[in-house]
């Protein structure tokens, strides 16, 4: 029976019984309900509808939490924050509040509310965790949670608070705490500082010949992953793209859900009101009208050009200015159309700044230019007497910076974790977000085969030491050009056109580096297995033992041709759910191509890549990969994660034996995964980012798991 029908009930009986006078009299509340509790029979439908109503009431169900609990995992995984807040909340509502599910659901929804940068809600789901009794044993992760919103708010000395109460609540040893430390640790304090080479390791200098121009070498011992350079950048713009919503405008950080935007402009955003502030003055007064007026995302590297010089007057640090103003040009080695497309373009700037903003009129040139120059510049004219004085000075300084873009701009990066559709893995990617200038770094001559790995924090470059380097040492960047990912003719034609040098590192001379792509696209040697080179050549010949074998290349191209299918429909098959089918499909395939292809060939990655997605070979990819691109590279990290995911969920199975030798494997090939992940990650892009989160949480999983099971790693 419903409210609305038993209340229909009661008032006909008391409409029966109620007292004709009650309403001839002044009431009171005293007198209605005397009448209505006098009523036995209403009293009686009352209690009646009251039983049936509390024997069908909902209840909490521990069963309904864990399910919930469990698919809030499992979208958590997939990088799908929304979902997962969802189930969360759903666990939060089916659990007791007073047991260790409900508190571990708000726990859990605070990192989705992370993930989402929702980070006052974050917060406040972890307060509530802790005053929900969230276990001991794990306390220290909400608290480091808590350190990471407080440093995406600014709030920096609260951060180092909860940091310091994450430790205060961890039994941890030395080493393992040396860990945490370094994941939640900012870039800032990574380097001691080098009056020399500011920016630098101290292991660091710079050197000049009349050969080689300026270059850096080591003057003391560098290890594999050793900090070489923390550099801000003299100036960056960001890129029009969909990722530039998601990066501030000043600091390049990520964007919480309530932005700061520009007050007059509709192009930017920032992630704090004093990153506003900050811009402002110092460059965005003179730079918002162009955002309006939709130049920005017409003229390229010309923005940054335009945002150098704007910086160049407001900067106080003279040092950096005068780096940026030394730094290559290529103008003798550049076409006259070249010079005059990019003089256009420096005009156009000035008449920018003249005709649309107080620039011309509010500088005062000598001050705030001239005087910074650290001597005379042969190139620039320093005569700024009369307004065509002044605009030629300033076309020619918009012209410089442009030319010195082209050869010395820096794509600024973040890694990115996606989730491909209809996958059960995630992958790493790396996006570029914004282009910079890093005076300091752009000391370095280029290899092919570099020396150093970059990484960011925000807009912070962060260069690590990939190799070992011996003191003395030239010390080289890779300018993007690597001979890992592009053949040598193309390396050289590149490098050319944009940096108007040739190449003579050691990969674009040494006869086996410059044929060492041809090798993952080679077939197998008959005779010792090694890289056969020429299928679309007039002849075959063995990269390895030399041979020059004959084979039937119809039949070859033919059976290539078979197994190309095999894999297409796989895919097919794959996408439609039919994994049996597809793993068959994807077995066949790799067969023909292992029989008649080179042993690193790169349709055998992809095939093996293929079958990890159906749970089966990944390992096997790992070492192809490590071979092509280097057992350091975001590849590599990318395999090992999706390698680990799989793992992860194998061991997690319902239906499977816990205590057979294959389990075991798996757990500690888990486990070594999960540590070689993490390790190529934070010399990719540092401990601080949030693929390394996701990395250790990973860990937390397996040792839970492994609690749960009794079981112990190596």
């Amino acid at each position: 029976m419903t409210w609305q029908t038993l209340l229909n009930h009661a008032h006909q009986k008391l409409q029966v019984s109620f007292p004709k006078n009650i309403y001839n009299k002044s009431k009171t509340e005293n007198d209605v309900m005397n009448v209505v509790m006098k009523n036995t029979e209403v009293g009686t439908l009352l209690n009646v509808w009251l039983q049936k109503q509390h024997e069908t009431k909902s209840q909490k169900s521990k069963e309904k939490a864990k399910v919930a609990r469990e698919s809030g995992n499992s979208y958590f995984k997939k990088q799908d924050y929304v979902n997962s807040l969802q189930a969360y909340t759903e666990c939060a509502r089916q659990a007791s509040g007073d047991t260790e599910e409900f508190s571990v659901a708000l726990a859990n929804r605070s990192a989705a509310l992370l993930r989402l940068a929702r980070y006052s809600e974050c917060l406040e789901d972890i307060t509530a965790a802790i005053e929900a009794n969230y276990p001991k044993r794990l306390l220290h992760k909400v608290h480091y949670r808590a350190a990471e919103c407080h440093n995406f708010l600014r709030n920096l000395e609260l951060a180092v608070k909860q940091v310091e109460k994450a430790k205060e609540t961890l039994q941890i040893n030395d080493r393992s705490k040396k860990k945490l430390d370094e994941i939640y640790m900012t870039p800032d304090k990574l380097l001691e500082k080098n009056l020399d080479y500011p920016s630098a390791s101290q292991s660091l200098e710079v050197n000049h010949s009349l050969t080689k121009g300026r270059f850096v070498t080591a003057k003391a011992p560098i290890q594999k992953g050793d900090f070489l350079y923390v550099e801000k950048p003299f100036a960056f713009v960001p890129l029009f793209l969909d990722s530039s919503d998601t990066i501030c405008a000043h600091c390049c950080g990520p964007q919480a859900e309530v932005t700061f935007p520009c007050r007059t402009c509709l192009e930017l955003s920032y992630c704090t009101s004093k990153c506003w502030s900050s811009s402002w003055p110092n460059y965005h007064k003179w730079e918002c009208s162009g955002y309006q007026m939709g130049i920005w995302r017409q003229i390229g590297i010309a923005h940054l050009a335009l945002k150098v010089l704007l910086i160049s007057v407001t900067t106080t640090e003279i040092l950096q200015f005068n780096k940026v103003q030394k730094l290559v040009t290529n103008i003798d080695k550049l076409s006259e159309d070249d010079l005059i497309v990019y003089g256009i373009s420096a005009n156009m700037l000035a008449d920018y700044l003249e005709s649309y903003t107080d620039f011309f009129t509010n500088v005062d040139f000598k001050k705030n230019l001239v005087d910074k120059f650290d001597g005379n510049d042969s190139g620039i004219s320093f005569e700024i007497n009369s307004n065509k004085e002044k605009k030629l000075f300033i076309c020619s300084l918009l012209l410089r910076f442009m030319l010195q873009l082209i050869a010395n701009g820096h794509a600024i990066t973040r890694l990115d974790l996606i989730n491909p559709e209809k996958e059960n893995v995630v992958e790493e990617q790396q996006q570029r977000v914004a282009v910079g200038i890093y005076p300091s770094l752009s000391m370095m001559n280029h290899s092919c085969d570099p020396m150093i790995l970059n990484t960011f924090w925000n807009d912070t470059l962060i260069v690590k030491a990939t190799k070992n380097i011996q003191v003395g040492e030239e010390v080289f960047n890779c300018y993007g050009p690597n001979f890992r990912r592009m053949p040598v003719k193309e390396r050289q034609r590149a490098l050319k056109s944009q940096y108007c040098f040739k190449c003579t590192c050691n990969a674009c001379i040494n006869p086996d580096m410059q044929r060492f792509l041809d090798r993952f696209v080679a077939l197998k040697c008959p005779v010792c297995n090694g890289a056969l080179d020429g299928l679309n050549k007039t002849q075959l010949k063995c990269l390895d033992c030399k041979s020059t074998p004959s084979l039937d290349l119809k039949e070859i191209v033919d059976n290539l041709k078979k197994a190309q299918l095999l894999f297409e429909t796989s895919q097919q098959s794959l996408f439609m759910g039919k994994n049996d089918e597809a793993l068959k499909k994807l077995l066949d395939c790799l067969e023909i191509r292992e029989r008649i292809l080179y042993k690193n060939h790169e349709d055998i990655a992809l095939t093996l890549d293929a079958l990890g997605k159906v749970n089966v070979m990944m390992e096997k990819c790992i070492s192809l990969v490590e071979t092509k691109y280097g057992i350091d590279s975001i590849e590599v990290a990318n395999e090992l994660n999706k390698i680990t995911d799989v793992c992860l969920q194998y061991l997690q199975q319902k239906d499977i034996d816990r205590n057979s030798d294959e389990y075991e494997n798996v757990v500690e090939k888990t486990g070594t995964f999960l540590e070689q992940a993490e390790e190529i990650t934070k010399l990719i892009s540092g401990p601080w980012s949030i693929v390394c989160q996701e990395l250790h949480d990973k860990k937390e999983e397996l040792s839970t798991l492994l609690k749960s099971l009794n079981l112990q790693s190596n």
